[in-house]
């Protein structure tokens, strides 16, 4: 296999090694380069420490110096650069209390999560794979690095990130792995709401997220609201969206989708979301007048995500927005200031244009002061 690293990566290892340390790519980026996969970011693992690293480069950020992480900036790119570490006594199922630089990459990848993810890599020495994550990367199997129990003691949300994995990458979870992960489950609960959402969301988005049933199925995740259950296949006939095979996991498990989105203290706009599509979800348009009305109270992402969570597509909606035909207050041709000289007054006009709006949806030819004015004027 051929590692193409980028110039700025080349940089970071060539620097380090000029002044006498070790330095190799490692973790995830490595993974990706053999499964012939672009690396989202590349991550440094080094024998020197962070002050070390820090004097190399003329232009870094102490993102993590307790745990050994420098930021190098390099022609506008972030590359982290971690010294050589083993971990102390984890007592919140996340954190180690502690840790110990090293100078022995050995030491540091033993640490490490799964197989594939303890792979290092420099040109000089080539792929550093103490535990056979090729092999399990050609068998397509994720398996923990040493006892699955002690791995997912000292980090819970592993067991999230092993259902990830597996969705993302399509492979299977060695029979014990997964046996552990399960029986472990439990231990979710001391996890950030906000790392599990992001974990999730991963996973939910993936080519194959049903892999993620075992652990629904179990119930771990009835701490966040998301109830006992199975998601269904035709979650993959949706589009890789977010929103959508968020609302769609809700739906699958008969949970609440909003509510989720808050306890997983997710984005506001996702909740507002979610409750909009539980108003209008068994009230999908298929008329351009219906599809008005909705747009009426409800936002366009809202009423796009019904029409594809009952299986339509967005050409109602497009042809809708794309039209001359008014569905806003802001559309009609007729304002506050109008009916102001008309007598009316204080929360009648905003009553006035709600039902002048309705009128001109039905009847959008109307849509003219002359007309408008006749109207409001016979009600």
């Amino acid at each position: 296999m051929l590692f193409s690293l980028k110039n700025s990566v080349k940089t970071v290892i060539e620097t380090i090694e000029n002044a006498g340390g070790e330095a190799f790519i490692v973790g995830g980026c490595v993974r990706d380069i053999l499964l012939s996969r672009t690396p989202e970011d590349f991550d440094v693992t080094t024998s020197l420490l962070p002050e070390e690293i820090i004097t190399l480069f003329p232009k870094t950020v102490a993102t993590g110096l307790k745990h050994g992480t420098v930021t190098v900036i390099i022609d506008k790119e972030n590359i982290e650069v971690t010294t050589y570490r083993t971990d102390g006594n984890y007592t919140d199922s996340r954190h180690p209390e502690n840790v110990n630089f090293v100078k022995n990459i050995s030491e540091d990848l033993a640490r490490r999560d799964f197989t594939i993810n303890a792979m290092a890599y420099n040109e000089n020495k080539g792929i550093i794979d103490l535990y056979k994550g090729q092999d399990d990367l050609n068998n397509r199997i994720l398996r923990t690095v040493g006892d699955p129990k002690k791995r997912f003691k000292e980090d819970a949300l592993r067991i999230l990130r092993l259902f990830r994995f597996s969705a993302q990458l399509g492979f299977n979870i060695e029979e014990n792995t997964l046996k552990t992960a399960l029986i472990m489950a439990p231990l979710l609960k001391n996890i950030s709401r906000e790392r599990i959402a992001v974990e999730l969301f991963k996973t939910i988005c993936s080519d194959n997220p049903t892999r993620i049933n075992p652990l629904l199925e179990t119930g771990a995740l009835e701490f966040c609201g998301l109830g006992k259950g199975l998601l269904n296949e035709n979650i993959c006939s949706l589009p890789k969206d977010r929103n959508v095979r968020f609302y769609k996991l809700a739906s699958d498990l008969k949970s609440n989708a909003a509510q989720i989105s808050e306890q997983l203290k997710t984005d506001k706009k996702l909740s507002t979301l979610c409750k909009e599509i539980d108003a209008i979800i068994n009230n999908s348009p298929t008329t351009r007048l219906q599809c008005k009305l909705l747009l009426k109270d409800f936002s366009a992402e809202a009423v796009k995500d019904c029409l594809i969570l009952n299986g339509n597509d967005e050409t109602l909606l497009n042809d809708t927005l794309n039209s001359d035909e008014p569905f806003l207050i802001s559309h009609l041709n007729i304002n506050g200031e109008d009916l102001l000289k008309l007598g009316i007054s204080g929360k009648a006009i905003g009553e006035s244009l709600n039902k002048i709006l309705t009128y001109v949806i039905k009847n959008p030819d109307k849509n003219n002061k002359e007309s408008l004015i006749k109207f409001i004027s016979n009600i």
